[in-house]
């Protein structure tokens, strides 16, 4: 009957998009708990990558590389001559989709296959690592980061963003939002994703500073958010009055 959201996912409410009924919380609409105990974070060394290139990570399940985002990678690198890009790779399945990766870079976009690295299947200890390991980490265009994104800003590392009108591709804009971070590196355009992800990645300080800002506001906002328990709670116990009732809760019904 229901598909429960955030206004910070939904940048148009009226917009009809689900079958069921749009419910929103007005938070970020999950309560996390960081990873605790993981034992010592890797280096770049333990993960054999060169120390004296800059690394943009897109750390996320390969299927979600849309063919427009090689176009923005691509550019990146050509952009930033000491650049390379840091994907997952992996057994069965992702070596699958690497492979296909590759054989599409081939036609279009040589250079990826020149300065892009793959891991291996990674601990939850090593993805954690490795997002504090590169400069920047990308989001990619269409369908973005969820879980990776709770996860990364553990260590605070700047994750650029291009939000859209599905929620798939809106989850890093809404963590910037809840964290009420001040001119978030999230852009309109291609050209905007590209110009940002190099200042992010080439500016030392900037970059230091940025990461201590989002780890301060991520525990302070983000993480075992209680506000966003309640508002479920509300939400369960009206729907559960109005199914009684015979009634459902209105289209676009916000709860805060």
């Amino acid at each position: 009957d229901y598909f429960l959201s955030s206004t910070l996912f939904e940048p148009n409410k009226k917009k009809k998009k689900y079958s069921e009924r749009l419910i929103c919380l007005s938070q970020f609409p999950s309560y996390y708990e960081p990873p605790q105990n993981l034992g010592a974070m890797k280096n770049r060394k333990d993960f054999k990558f060169p120390e004296n290139v800059r690394l943009y990570g897109c750390l996320q399940t390969l299927f979600k590389l849309h063919p427009d985002f090689d176009a923005i990678l691509a550019k990146i690198l050509v952009r930033d001559p000491k650049g390379h890009i840091v994907l997952i790779g992996g057994k069965g399945k992702i070596k699958y989709w690497s492979e296909a990766l590759k054989k599409r870079w081939t036609k279009n976009f040589s250079v990826l296959n020149e300065r892009v690295f793959f891991t291996k299947n990674l601990s939850l200890l090593e993805f954690i690592s490795l997002c504090n390991c590169v400069d920047v980490l990308l989001d990619p265009l269409y369908f973005g980061g969820g879980n990776s994104i709770l996860e990364a800003m553990t260590v605070g590392t700047p994750t650029v963003t291009m939000p859209g009108a599905h929620l798939r591709t809106n989850v890093a804009t809404a963590v910037y939002k809840q964290m009420k971070i001040q001119k978030p590196p999230i852009a309109q355009s291609s050209k905007e994703y590209i110009d940002l992800a190099i200042k992010i990645a080439q500016d030392n300080e900037k970059n230091r500073s940025l990461r201590k800002k989002l780890i301060i506001a991520a525990n302070k906002y983000l993480y075992k958010n209680l506000k966003v328990l309640r508002e479920f709670e509300k939400f369960l116990e009206e729907v559960n009055i109005a199914t009684k009732k015979g009634n459902k809760l209105k289209d676009g019904c916000v709860f805060l």
